[in-house]
């Protein structure tokens, strides 16, 4: 079939608008901040990560929090949000063990409720802050979309986006 000259215009579909109508409420909110907010929106379009670094107070936590609240239908538990430091622990992210078949079926399973692997989008806070077993953990996640089960292996997660934000980069 021949190729016309002629230029098609294509709407933009209705998901396309929501994420215009998305990133323009947040723009609004957030003055001088429209470059973190764009690329916040399509890191959650283009299902990639999204990191600002920059020192305390810029609105870095307040840009995914204005995101996030704006996100119909998210499940409970589909957004976590964790502050990273030297002490935290692969539970706090992936959940801690499972006692009842720990005790009952000397199997151990986290309990990954409100944590990362059941999460949408996560927002960690002071990532570099974090110890090289909580970073590791998180290439993992953040690269393949899967969380290492000691027992069962690799699990797939449905991880959207993870938005990491940190006041200094790594020595």
């Amino acid at each position: 079939m021949p190729r016309s000259n002629k230029t098609e215009v294509v709407e933009p579909s209705s998901l396309a608008l929501k994420f215009q109508q998305l990133e323009t409420e947040v723009d609004d909110e957030l003055q001088e901040k429209g470059d973190a907010v764009h690329t916040g929106v399509l890191a959650l379009v283009s299902k990639k990560h999204h990191f600002q670094v920059g020192p305390p107070g810029i609105a870095k936590s307040l840009l995914v929090e204005r995101i996030v609240k704006r996100i119909d239908g998210l499940p409970d538990g589909g957004y976590f949000h964790r502050l990273l430091t030297k002490y935290t622990t692969d539970d706090e992210l992936f959940g801690a063990p499972d006692m009842g078949k720990l005790m009952n079926d000397s199997l151990f399973q986290r309990n990954t409720s409100r944590r990362l692997p059941v999460a949408y989008i996560a927002f960690l806070d002071e990532i570099f802050k974090g110890n090289s077993s909580v970073l590791n953990a998180l290439l993992l996640a953040m690269n393949e979309r899967v969380y290492d089960d000691d027992v069962l292996g690799p699990i797939p997660i449905d991880l959207i986006s993870i938005f990491a934000a940190s006041n200094e980069l790594p020595e």
